[in-house]
């Protein structure tokens, strides 16, 4: 059985954002392809500005999601996705919905 208090008292506590956590969730069990813990948070990164541009269109997985198909399907580095605009992340990422 899990402990909700206890979780939310951490993360209170800690000062984690519950934003911060889904994203990380999402993007971990999303991605399929190997990364460093520097990309990782990179890309988190990017997700959550994704995230927060176009909040009220798309959702974490959808996010996680794209930048997964953008390296997977269409064949960029991490470094492409990294450097891709915002806004696009943002469109890519309501076709996964």
């Amino acid at each position: 059985m899990s402990n909700y208090r206890k979780t939310l008292d951490f993360i209170t506590k800690n000062n984690i954002s519950v934003l911060d956590v889904v994203i990380a969730c999402e993007c971990d069990s999303v991605f399929d392809f190997d990364y460093t813990d520097e990309q990782f948070e990179k890309l988190c990164e990017l997700a959550k500005g994704a995230k927060l541009k176009g909040e009220r269109y798309i959702d974490e997985c959808a996010v996680a999601t794209a930048i997964n198909y953008m390296i997977n399907d269409k064949g960029k580095t991490i470094d492409d996705v990294l450097n891709t605009q915002i806004w696009d992340i943002v469109q890519l990422s309501s076709d996964f919905i």
